[in-house]
Parts: C-alpha cells; structure tokens; sequence
C-alpha cells in the first residue's frame, strides 16, 4: 500500500507537469522522494514534506506556502521566484540551491543550512533563520527587515544592497562577510564576530547595535566606528603567519 500511494503521488505529480500547474485543493501528507523533478509552477501549499527529498528538483514559480518541510532535503534545487512563506523548515537543506526572488516571508528555517546558496532578492521578511548555515551564499538586494538572523554561520556571504533594517544578527559569524551599502539600521549585531568583514559602505550603521562584537585588522569599519579584535581571530592570524 506504500508503495502505491508513492506511485499515486508520483503519477499525479507527472500529470501536473505534463498538462501546466494546477491547483492542488486537498493537503496531502507526503514524505518521500522526488529527485530531479520538473515542478515549475507547482501548486503546493501546506504539504507536509518532512523529511522528503526534492534534491536537484526545478520547483521555479511553485508554490509551497505553509509547508512542513522540517529536515527536507532541498540540495541543489532551482526555485527562482518560488513561494515558501510562512513555511516550516527547520533543519532543512538548501545547499548551493538557487532561490533569487524567491518569497521566504516569515518562514522558520532554523538550523537549516543554505550554504553556497543564492538568495539574490529574495525576500524573507520577518523570517527566522537562528543558526542557520549561510556560508558562502549569496543574498545581494535580499530584503530582510527583522530577519533573525541570530547565531548564523554567514562566513563570507554577500550581503550588499541587502535591506536589513531591525535584523538581528546577534551572536553570529560574519568573517569575510560583505555588506557593501546594505540597510542595516536598527539592526543588532551583539556579541557577532567581523574578521575580515566589509562593513565600510554600509548604510544606517550608526543606529545599528554592536555591543560586544568585535572584528580582526583587516575588517573595514565605515567612519566612526571602531570593534576590538576578536580573540580567535588573533589567534588565527598568529597561526598563520607561523613558520
């Protein structure tokens, strides 16, 4: 019986595709595979997907608002302009996914991990991220206002253009990270570690919190502000120029 409603799923999903999106009126509870499939436009809303594979899928256009997706695996996709707000993706993978406007309003991605990741434009408002895994990925023009982004690992993301008014950052990683005249006012950078941040265009920085943050020497500082050297860091740069 498993096997057939896997096969049923499978089967009705292939129509879709076939035939153009159509809406799906009934919320199926579906955890299983779909690798590499061809969703554009797909009609998905409050799925549960929890622990389902879509690595590698074209979900581009779909519609997946309201989902349940905790611990899905979401590797590789291409979602450009795709539809997750308000869904729940708590430790969830997105590595080296392509989610450029992408609507992410509002959704809960702790502990997920984006990393390599593009979120160019993307739009996740109001959305938790805590402990999320932004390394390397890349969110130019995001717009983030009151994003938490609170114990991120975001070593060397781009941040630039980004709005990120009222965000929270407190507490994270943000070694090599560029935020080249992104909106950071209001925004709370408490305890967040900068070695060898780009902090020198940012814009509204002087209403920004950064109690407790600290950088490395080769952190840019925009005109007025100054953060003490992070400990590991020093450590880091005493190790590499060891002998």
């Amino acid at each position: 019986m498993i096997a057939l409603s896997v096969f049923l799923v499978l089967g009705s999903l292939a129509v879709a595709t076939a035939e153009g999106p159509s809406r799906v009126t009934w919320q199926p509870s579906y955890s299983g595979s779909c690798q590499d499939c061809n969703l554009i436009g797909q009609q998905m809303p409050y799925w549960d997907l929890t622990g389902a594979h879509y690595g590698g899928a074209n979900l581009s256009y779909a519609s997946l608002n309201g989902a349940r997706a905790n611990g899905a695996y979401f590797t590789g996709i291409t979602a450009s302009h795709a539809h997750f707000s308000r869904a729940k993706l708590q430790n969830s993978h997105f590595e080296n996914a392509i989610l450029d406007n992408a609507h992410l309003i509002g959704i809960d991605a702790s502990g997920a991990d984006f990393s390599g990741a593009t979120l160019d434009r993307a739009d996740t408002r109001e959305a938790k991220l805590i402990g999320a895994n932004l390394s390397g990925a890349s969110a130019v023009h995001m717009l983030a206002a009151g994003t938490d982004f609170s114990a991120v690992n975001a070593t060397g993301a781009i941040f630039d253009y980004a709005t990120l008014r009222l965000a929270i950052f407190d507490g994270a990683l943000l070694a090599g990270a560029t935020f080249v005249e992104s909106d950071i006012s209001g925004a709370t950078f408490r305890d967040a570690r900068f070695a060898g941040a780009n902090l020198a265009r940012a814009i509204g920085y002087d209403t920004a919190d950064f109690t407790g943050a600290c950088g490395s020497p080769s952190t840019l500082m925009p005109p007025g502000l100054s953060l003490p050297v992070c400990q590991d860091s020093v450590l880091a740069v005493r190790q590499s120029e060891a002998p």
